[in-house]
């Protein structure tokens, strides 16, 4: 029955995009880049003398500059340096640890993993957490040395690219649906100007290859699909199926978890369905 076809079809869809959404959740909480870039920063714990303190001029220097801008704008105080009067009172300054803690308690609040409060602007959050960032390389030099520095350097280059990494999967997270988030994933894999071979990349890394052999499922199972159900061999081959999906993308889609029997079989579908149809033009 088309209908029952249909159905089945759309089911594989949104399972496939629900194991997307779900892949992507579990590498932005607890995935193997996250986990690298931790590695890099408990590098940083173990060279630094933990007593040492700093001053944190940069901080102090923001924060002085936030207050006047409001003053002059008569807003009121902003949350953000309030939170910050206790950490700048400090005569000594900070200790490593401490500063690091602040700055995580701001980096929560970019990351999304803690709501920014009523009063606070998110631009202000990133200010403070860029000086405090500055601040923390200053207690890292008086604390741990060139050594220390260099391991500091080399995790907030991977902290980085982390973080750009994880702003480009969270725009897959933001789509509605799971239909919606399929169809991206496609269209990532396709040969318009909506094709995205790194951002495929990405997803596919986060999402790991079991998950991702769901999502090759789904493809083929639409791929030549008639609107009846039915399987065209001009629709498999045409800009509706393998024809609308770039080299690039058909590689990461069949290829990129080691199932090459099932890429070998697709290739050999769309050999037999461009002879058929050459042969039915020849027919006519």
């Amino acid at each position: 029955c088309p209908c029952s076809k249909r159905t089945e079809e759309s089911r594989s869809v949104a399972s496939a995009g629900a194991g997307i959404r779900e892949g992507i959740s579990d590498a932005l909480k607890s995935g193997p880049i996250k986990q690298r870039v931790t590695e890099l920063y408990n590098k940083v714990d173990q060279l630094v003398d933990p007593v040492a303190t700093a001053a944190m001029p940069n901080t102090r220097q923001l924060a002085n500059t936030i207050k006047a801008r409001r003053t002059n704008a008569a807003l009121p105080g902003s949350k953000n340096v309030a939170e910050l009067d206790d950490a700048l009172g400090r005569a000594g300054g900070m200790n490593y640890e401490g500063i690091k803690d602040l700055r995580s308690f701001f980096g929560e609040m970019l990351d999304g993993a803690k709501p920014i409060p009523d009063g606070i602007s998110q631009a202000e959050v990133k200010q403070i957490y860029g000086s405090l960032s500055k601040d923390m390389r200053l207690v890292i030099a008086r604390a741990g040395g060139q050594q220390g520095l260099s391991a500091y350097d080399k995790a907030e280059k991977a902290a980085a690219r982390w973080s750009k990494v994880r702003e480009d999967l969270a725009r897959v997270l933001n789509i509605r649906n799971e239909e919606g988030i399929f169809a991206k994933i496609v269209s990532m894999a396709g040969s318009k100007s909506t094709a995205d071979i790194n951002m495929l990349g990405r997803v596919r890394g986060a999402i790991g290859p079991d998950k991702w052999d769901e999502v090759a499922s789904a493809v083929i199972e639409k791929l030549g699909r008639a609107p009846d159900g039915s399987f065209s061999p001009d629709r498999f081959i045409g800009p509706s199926g393998l024809g609308g999906l770039s080299a690039e993308g058909k590689k990461m889609l069949f290829r990129s978890t080691g199932k090459m029997g099932h890429a070998d079989a697709i290739d050999d579908i769309a050999t037999i369905s461009q002879r058929w149809k050459s042969l039915n033009q020849y027919a006519n």
